[in-house]
């Protein structure tokens, strides 16, 4: 027997409610024993991390209880109101860009910790950056019963158009909402976000420090998060006496990011830095330079964001931003979840601080001595 891993619905969800419908199948009762966890991971093809949150929830719901070394035991069958779309239900939604990987599973653990404390759960589906993907995951997670939703705004050519349609959608059935890692321009919503700006900024001036004047950007898709640093990166160039070139700046898809950087590159040979808008295209600009002949960080220097690697300290590969994701998702859940239990005050604004991670992508360019750069880490700066 196996979950539906096609369903929006968490594992430990689905193996929850499993868990109590078998009961109830197998007529046990109060103080009767369910299977152990090992043989749980074998009878639903799950972790044991996922059946050890399935009974903890359990536990908590007074359906089970532990006896120590002895096992878990039926506590109150009678607790057996399994979860039905349609249902009344204590569900959030969150809608993401993607699923597994060290960005959104952050961001999720930070929403699910908070959610499990205060008896939510989880329902989450990823758009993948597709607009009609949104509209379809939105309608589904809806028809499971959701009392709100957190929203990763959609990265596209039209971005503040596209998402106010998309939240005015779900402004009109009645749902609270929160917006998490990016804003949307004239949207006046609660919102948590990191200050990319601020983080943009810093790293462009770790690398003129390091004596670059000539430093490329490869961004992404229109979205806040970008724009803003790309903004971020154009103001330290001009803080600095440089002034910004947008030949330099370019936008590729993930799969024309080497050969756009090839390109960049031959169109600018004097280019020594590059600042990649996020980890993941940091290392297609990092393999794009070395099927070139480059070596980095000796010829060119590389920058990226996000941390998606868990850089940390003087051993870092990738020089790079980390944004503090988990608390994000913590903030954001506080905020739905009160919206959702009745907090009707105005929409509030929540900016993170990220921390700045010097790695060995990075040296001074033509021999200049390097700058003493270290992590810099700020603390949260929170308006209403």
């Amino acid at each position: 027997m196996t979950l539906d891993k096609n369903s929006p619905l968490p594992r430990h969800f689905q193996l929850r409610e499993a868990i109590r419908r078998d009961a109830l199948k197998r007529g046990l009762r109060n103080g009767d024993a369910i299977p152990s966890e090992r043989e749980l991971v074998k009878i639903y093809g799950v972790s044991r991390v996922t059946v050890r949150r399935a009974i903890q929830d359990l536990v908590q719901e007074g359906f089970l209880k532990r006896e120590g070394r002895r096992g878990t035991f039926i506590n109150d069958i009678t607790r057996t109101s399994t979860w039905v779309i349609g249902s009344e239900s204590r569900l959030i939604g969150v809608l993401i860009s993607r699923i597994q990987t060290s960005f959104s599973d952050k961001l999720l653990g930070g929403i699910d910790d908070v959610c499990h404390e205060h008896g939510y759960s989880i329902v989450f589906g990823a758009t993948e950056e597709d607009i009609d993907e949104a509209y379809r995951r939105i309608e589904r997670m809806i028809a499971g019963g959701i009392l709100g939703i957190i929203v990763v705004p959609i990265a596209h050519e039209n971005y503040a158009e596209v998402n106010t349609k998309l939240l005015e959608s779900i402004s009109r059935r009645g749902l609270p909402y929160v917006l998490l890692d990016r804003y949307v321009p004239g949207i006046k919503a609660d919102t948590v976000v990191s200050d990319n700006f601020d983080g943009a900024y810093k790293a462009t001036k770790h690398l003129i420090e390091l004596g670059h004047r000539r430093i490329g950007f490869i961004g992404y898709m229109k979205c806040s998060s970008a724009e803003d640093r790309i903004a971020g990166y154009k103001k330290c160039l001009m803080d600095h006496g440089i002034l910004p070139d947008d030949s330099l700046v370019v936008n590729p898809r993930p799969e024309e990011i080497k050969q756009v950087t090839a390109q960049l590159i031959k169109s600018a040979p004097d280019i020594t830095a590059i600042f990649a808008v996020n980890d993941a295209r940091a290392m297609l600009v990092w393999e794009s330079l070395t099927e070139q002949g480059y070596k980095v960080p000796e010829d060119i220097a590389i920058v990226g964001y996000d941390n998606l690697y868990g850089s940390t300290g003087p051993g870092a590969i990738l020089t790079t931003t980390e944004q503090p994701l988990r608390d994000e998702g913590v903030l954001a859940a506080r905020m739905l979840i009160e919206r959702i239990e009745g907090y009707s005050g105005d929409p509030r604004m929540a900016v993170l601080k990220s921390t700045f991670i010097v790695g060995q992508s990075t040296v001074p360019s033509n021999g200049a001595a390097p700058s003493v750069v270290g992590s810099d880490k700020c603390e949260a700066v929170t308006s209403q």
